[in-house]
């Protein structure tokens, strides 16, 4: 993730919201469509600049987007904001002052409490201050911590974490020194321990960067270091429940013919450590990958020529429990445009490499730059957000999909104005596969501006042609809202999945199927018509039922018409002409249905249910 330290942060001019019903901005690759599905643009004040920082997905198909926004040319503010699932402005957080704002990570807990990791020189104490934020899912504020780690330096919190404890973990470094690690209260911010790791020896530098949970009530925290110019890889030991620390392991050995410095860490379902970064050895740079299971050597390492500097930048695991390792490289360095080319490993569960690819033209002109990526959980497809280079003033967003034996499936480029900058800054994928995408764009007027999208390789549109009878059903109740329309202009507000029609037309509902937007379309609906009747004049039994169930009534029935829950005709008994008649659905699935009955020129609608 870039950090503009420079952006100090925004008070937004204006916030458009876009609610995209028909899909575009599709390329097809390999025969499936990436669609944008909705869009949110942040067009902040022109002469000012907006940095994207961090995305999440909340549990009700929501997306939160942290921002820094530059509110006038000294100041910056820190920016949270709620979306639902039809990027409607749910609520604004803003933690604002007369200075610099800045934030770095944002993360939600079980109970999808919000925390911020950012700092401040709010308190004017020197530099800036470390603040760490809790919101409740509504936006409002739980606790705020703020401490002055180092007077004249400034304190950048790079990871944060919320253990099964409910202790919260941030880490980071001060004046790109010294490294620090806090634990507070999750239930009120209140401080539990603190470890510094200070610059005590000459030519020593420390960077706390990542943190993960083990078992046995641990918290490993990656840590970075130079001693001398070398680099150095340690992992820090902390209890999860009272934070203080319980030792490390140095990690130099494995990486000891060289510089060496690891980005990014993850575990297995065993508990295993895998490390990923970069070395230097004897004149090459490396991608490695390292676990805990042999530290006196490489699990993986990936060596160029003495001209072509590599590293790893992100590793994971897939839904199958193969690693994937996410690198580039400097696939031209004789031109004089250096192409930075994507690389992408697969490992099972041995270490055995199963698949490894490239992204990037190896063309002397473009640079791809990877900025963001993740395996998705469910289907082990990958999604790389990268940079393409087209010159030294214009690149492009190019979002790439591939399956989970890295052959693309779709791609799709986006360039907000077509000039100038167009960066992908963060990358996020829900529960249902749909990917997130959080950037920022250059403006002609050299400033820049926020955008996200939500897409998603699954196109739905039913259309059902059939007739409605007075009321329309959308039955997908996981939606929290329904939107209707007829005749393609909005029709309803009400937002609930029921729909009373007093004319015929065309009407569709918009609604969230797996967070997903969906329409479904009722053709042709035509407006029944509907007798005074007294309800006991015809009587259903049994209701519910399962396979029959008799109609009778004090008057003779002409015609009885049977409707699904989506107003599809499934029954029609014409030229019934009896006070009572005997229906069977058995061959109908489970559900609710719509019965048209029509009797001396009268119709009455009743419901009925089969279990």
């Amino acid at each position: 993730m870039r950090t503009y330290k420079k952006f100090r942060s925004p008070i937004m001019k204006s916030t458009y919201l876009i609610l995209l019903f028909i899909i575009f901005l599709t390329t097809l690759v390999g025969g499936q469509n990436l669609a944008v599905n909705s869009q949110l643009m942040f067009n902040g004040i022109d002469d000012l600049n907006d940095s994207p920082v961090d995305i999440v997905s909340t549990s009700d198909c929501g997306t939160l987007i942290l921002m820094n926004i530059e509110s006038f040319l000294t100041s910056s503010d820190i920016v949270l904001k709620k979306f639902d699932g039809f990027n409607n402005l749910v609520w604004t957080y803003t933690f604002p002052n007369n200075g610099i704002d800045i934030s770095y990570k944002l993360i939600l807990d079980n109970s999808q409490n919000i925390f911020i990791a950012a700092n401040t020189d709010s308190f004017n104490t020197g530099g800036q201050d470390l603040i760490v934020i809790s919101l409740n899912q509504n936006g409002i504020v739980r606790w705020i911590y703020n401490e002055n780690i180092n007077t004249n330096l400034d304190d950048v919190p790079l990871d944060i974490f919320v253990t099964s404890n409910n202790t919260v973990f941030v880490c980071g470094n001060y004046g790109s020194q010294s490294g620090f690690v806090r634990s507070l209260s999750n239930i009120n911010g209140v401080l539990i321990n603190t470890y510094n790791e200070f610059n005590t020896l000459s030519g020593w530098s420390s960077t706390m960067l990542k943190i993960l949970e083990t078992s046995n009530n641990v918290v490993i925290i990656l840590n970075g270091a130079v001693l001398s110019g070398i680099g150095r890889t340690n992992i820090l030991y902390f209890n999860s429940i009272t934070g203080t620390n319980n030792g490390f392991s140095n990690w130099s050995n494995c990486w000891n013919c060289g510089e060496s410095y690891p980005i990014d860490f993850c575990k297995s379902v065993s508990g295993d450590i895998f490390i990923v970064g970069e070395r230097i050895r004897n004149g090459d740079t490396c991608l490695n990958v390292q676990t805990s299971q042999n530290f006196n050597s490489d699990f993986y390492t990936i060596p160029f020529s003495s001209l072509s500097a590599s590293k790893g930048l992100e590793i994971l695991f897939n839904h199958n429990g193969d690693l994937i390792v996410f690198g580039e490289f400097d696939s031209d360095t004789i031109s004089t445009v250096i192409d930075k080319t994507i690389r992408i490993l697969r490992f099972n569960s041995s270490g055995l490499l199963l698949n490894n690819a490239s992204i990037g033209a190896l063309d002397g002109i473009n640079q791809h730059f990877v900025t963001a990526r993740k395996s998705t959980t469910s289907v082990g497809s990958i999604s790389i957000l990268y940079e393409n280079k087209i010159n030294s003033t214009i690149n492009n967003r190019i979002l790439f999909k591939l399956n989970s034996t890295f052959n693309p499936l779709s791609s799709i480029q986006f360039n907000q104005n077509g000039m100038g900058l167009n960066l992908g800054e963060q990358l996020a994928i829900d529960t249902y596969d749909n990917i997130l995408c959080l950037g920022m764009f250059e403006k002609p007027n050299n400033t820049t501006d926020v955008d996200f999208f939500k897409l998603t390789s699954y196109n739905f549109s039913n259309s059902l042609n059939n007739t409605g009878i007075n009321q329309l059903t959308c039955s997908y109740n996981n939606s929290p809202v329904y939107y209707w329309f007829l005749n393609n202009s909005p029709f309803d507000t009400s937002t609930t999945n029921y729909l009373s029609i007093n004319q015929s037309g065309n009407y569709s509902c918009v609604f969230l199927r797996n967070c997903i937007l969906d329409t479904v379309y009722f053709n042709n609906a035509i407006l029944g018509i509907t007798s005074i009747l007294n309800e006991n004049e015809i009587i259903l039994s049994p209701n519910p039922f399962i396979e029959n169930f008799g109609i009778k009534s004090n008057r003779k029935i002409s015609q009885i018409i049977i409707y699904n829950i989506y107003g599809q005709k499934v029954e029609e008994f014409l030229g019934v002409n009896q006070t009572q008649f005997e229906v069977n659905l058995i061959n109908h699935p489970a559900g609710v249905y719509l019965m048209q009955i029509v009797e001396e020129n009268k119709t009455i609608v009743k419901k009925i249910i089969k279990e």
